[in-house]
């Protein structure tokens, strides 16, 4: 299904006469390819993009993109780089995809500073789904407060079960060894 949304909205960018229009799908279009398996295409779209996305939902979304591609087969430098202006330009679930994209580089880096502030920053959210969770887990473990770390980061690994998505279950196993359940990992 992501192939043909893909290519349903690259056409219906190509039909857009308002730029802005043109840009909003175009980016959705390089995500579903992006989600197909298809990274070049959706960085041919991405580049479409150029000077049309004004707005900062907009270039905050082409970025998070972006990041993530590069994340999987590009400079994990440029990723994290990425990750971190969607994280500043989306709003939520969106920037917290994008900060937790950003601290997943920053961990391949070997830059555990990086990692800490990329899991730190988000304001003072509540958790209320394993992404928080995992995030204030991950914060509090590499701080000081691992004890309060290993409850969020138990919940996300509790919340994983029945889980299909790559994605969920990469944080919940990640959580499950820092939380130091090995078994779970």
């Amino acid at each position: 299904p992501h192939g043909e949304r893909c290519t349903a909205l690259a056409h219906a960018a190509r039909l857009a006469e308002d730029p802005a229009v043109r840009a909003e799908r175009l980016v959705a279009a390089a995500d579903h390819a992006r989600l197909a398996g298809r990274p070049h295409r959706a960085r041919e779209l991405l580049d479409q993009v150029g000077d049309l996305a004004g707005r900062d939902a907009v270039r905050g979304r082409a970025a998070l993109v972006r990041g993530l591609l590069a994340l999987r087969d590009g400079p994990v430098a440029d990723a994290r780089e990425s990750l971190l202006l969607a994280a500043r330009l989306c709003v939520a679930p969106a920037s917290l995809e994008a900060r937790l994209g950003a601290a997943e580089a920053s961990w391949a880096l070997g830059d555990a500073a990086g990692y800490r502030e990329a899991v730190e920053h988000g304001g003072g959210a509540r958790p209320a789904d394993s992404a928080l969770d995992y995030r204030v887990g991950m914060a509090a473990s590499l701080g000081e407060r691992a004890g309060v770390g290993r409850v969020a980061l138990r919940r996300v690994v509790a919340r994983s079960a029945g889980e299909r998505e790559p994605g969920v279950l990469l944080r919940a196993e990640a959580a499950a060894l820092v939380a130091g359940d090995v078994d779970a990992a």
